[in-house]
């Protein structure tokens, strides 16, 4: 048996990923949709791939896959799952990516390396602070500490119920 970092396509990591997380639980009674419209001639290959190959687990392990007409889908409810997206996956990018540190994840750099301009902010930070903010500094690019800021927000007790919650059930 391989783990997940020996598998070489991002599609190969995304099943190895479920199979490995509950290979015994089963996804009976749950129906999943996939948009007819997902499918188009312009998508990479590894995406349509990945879009298969999770399809064909999640059927194994006893969902039932269901192909959606674009005509089903109100543009209401694609506006609500596109908002629900960004939410979640806002989320996850600040939960999962709060371990980049730049000791056992992420890019090591120096302090020296990102100029912090004199910034007042960073000269109270202590030497493990400037570490951190050095290298998810030079490490993460503007959407990803976008992602990051917004996933927090989502995340803090007093709009976790509001937003975090409300786009899960969605």
């Amino acid at each position: 048996s391989r783990d997940e970092k020996s598998y070489g396509s991002a599609s190969e990591i995304a099943v190895a990923q479920l199979s490995l997380k509950s290979p015994e639980k089963s996804l009976s009674g749950i129906r999943v949709g996939i948009p007819a419209s997902f499918s188009v001639q312009e998508c990479p290959n590894e995406i349509s791939e990945s879009w298969s190959l999770a399809a064909d687990l999640l059927h194994q392990h006893g969902a039932e896959i269901v192909q959606v007409s674009t005509d089903d889908i109100s543009p209401r409810l694609m506006q609500r799952a596109l908002a629900a997206y960004y939410v979640l996956v806002s989320a996850e990018a600040s939960s999962n990516l709060c371990r980049y540190d730049g000791f056992r994840y992420g890019v090591a750099v120096a302090e020296e390396e990102v100029n912090f301009n004199g910034n007042s902010e960073t000269s109270d930070f202590t030497p493990l602070e400037r570490q951190y903010s050095a290298s998810r500094s030079f490490g993460f690019g503007t959407e990803v500490k976008r992602r990051i800021l917004c996933g927090t927000s989502v995340l803090s007790s007093d709009r976790f119920h509001t937003y975090y919650e409300a786009a899960a059930k969605l």
